[in-house]
Formats: C-alpha cells, sequence, structure tokens
C-alpha cells in the first residue's frame, strides 16, 4: 500500500505569524508544505523568498528539497524573485 496521500496546495491555511511560529517550533510536517503553499497562492513574492531562504539551511531533506519548490512556484506564479 503506498503512502502517498493527496494535499491540496493551492490553497493557503498558514497565516504569515502561523509560518513563522512552525519555523520557530520546527514543525517538520508543517514546514514540509508551507513553501508549496505559500508559492501557489500567497500575495507577497519577498515573504515567500525569505521563508524559502530560511527553509533552504533546514536539516531535514524533504523540507530544504521543498524550500526549492516555493522559489519555483513564486516565480511561475507571482512572476518575480529576486537575484542574490
Amino acid at each position: 500500500m503506498s503512502k502517498l496521500k493527496y494535499q491540496n496546495v493551492h490553497t493557503n491555511e498558514f497565516s504569515d505569524t502561523d509560518v513563522w511560529e512552525a519555523i520557530k517550533q520546527n514543525d517538520v510536517e508543517a514546514l514540509k508544505l508551507i513553501p508549496i503553499k505559500l508559492g501557489f497562492s500567497h500575495e507577497n513574492w519577498r515573504f515567500v523568498q525569505d521563508v524559502s531562504i530560511k527553509l533552504s539551511e533546514h536539516p531535514d531533506e524533504n523540507v530544504r528539497g521543498n524550500s526549492f519548490r516555493g522559489f519555483a512556484y513564486t516565480a511561475m506564479n507571482l512572476n518575480k524573485l529576486e537575484k542574490t
């Protein structure tokens, strides 16, 4: 039996405060979803970029990997990403 589970990433139930709290609490399950959900639905590209940068240094490989998806989805959906 597959362990895959569908999760809707096109809606975001995380407020900006929730995002920083999940990072502070190291809520790995939430951190895996946050950059993807933000990349699809957050209106502030800079916020998503800042969160994705922070999560790109996380010890969990899935959180790190999804942080790069946050960059990609932000660039695709908001047509903006800062070069650093």
